[in-house]
């Protein structure tokens, strides 16, 4: 057992140190789950396995093995643990909001209050933890860019999500009005497997999903270069579709009122 925890130790440390100092680009964070998990898993069970020996040694009437060395290193790399969680599950937030989730189906209300949460949790750690440059320059940078890209996506995308990733917008946002937001920003509206070039730069186009319903952010490349026009796009399908409203209660109103002369 002793020699087992020894090695461990060595190993437990020299992986910790490769997070702390190597672990730097946040657009990696999915990447770096599996190592950034795996040794929190690792010094979870170790402190599992080593409850059970202290107990076994208690039975016996033996004294205690020194652990302390454990317990420090899982102090330690519980910060660089907290700190990296919140990249990796903002990493994911994020593809899932660019790129999984339609955007009629997004919730303004949701992504706000998950983003300033991360955020609090941040400037705590920040505050409290990786507040020197000097010896926790890498953590310093994550820090700073995770600050800056969820207030880059917020910049650039909430107010799309607030116009129309809101319950009801299906019944406004008819499927001419994407069309013409498309048009807008110049996506082609027809779904190709290749295209040639991409506005703003070299690739191909993503491709477009079979129902105009189901375009997400990442669809939408080069609409913050066309805020103005588009948010006039979705103000116009929002008075249309206010004034079908006003028209069909009046409809109502009339039919109502005309059955009401009838029977008289």
């Amino acid at each position: 057992m002793l020699f087992r925890f020894t090695r461990d130790i060595i190993q437990w440390n020299v992986d910790m140190k490769h997070i702390k100092d190597d672990l730097d680009d946040i657009t990696k964070a999915n990447e770096y789950a599996v190592k950034v998990s795996g040794l929190h898993d690792r010094l979870m069970n170790g402190q599992k396995r080593v409850d059970n020996f202290h107990k076994r040694e208690a039975l016996f009437g033996i004294e205690p093995t020194d652990t302390e060395a454990l317990d420090t290193i899982t102090s330690i790399y519980n910060d660089y643990y907290s700190l990296w969680s919140i990249a990796i599950d903002y990493k994911c937030g994020e593809d899932e909001w660019m790129k999984g989730s339609p955007l009629m189906k997004l919730r303004a209300v949701d992504i706000h209050d998950t983003i300033n949460k991360w955020k609090a949790e941040i400037n705590k750690l920040e505050k409290d933890v990786f507040n020197d440059n000097i010896n926790n320059p890498v953590q310093v940078k994550v820090i700073d860019d995770l600050k800056n890209r969820m207030q880059y996506f917020v910049s650039e995308y909430m107010w799309i999500i607030e116009a129309i990733g809101i319950d009801g917008c299906e019944h406004f946002m008819l499927p001419r009005y994407w069309y013409q937001i498309l048009r807008t920003i110049k996506t082609p509206t027809t779904t190709t497997t290749t295209t040639v070039g991409k506005r703003g730069g070299v690739g191909a186009e993503p491709e477009l999903p079979p129902l105009i319903t189901d375009l997400t952010l990442n669809h939408l490349d080069g609409i913050n270069n066309n805020r103005d026009k588009v948010k006039a796009v979705i103000k116009e399908a929002k008075q249309q579709y206010s004034n079908r409203i006003t028209l069909s209660d009046i409809k109502k109103e009339w039919l109502v009122s005309s059955s009401s002369e009838n029977a008289a």
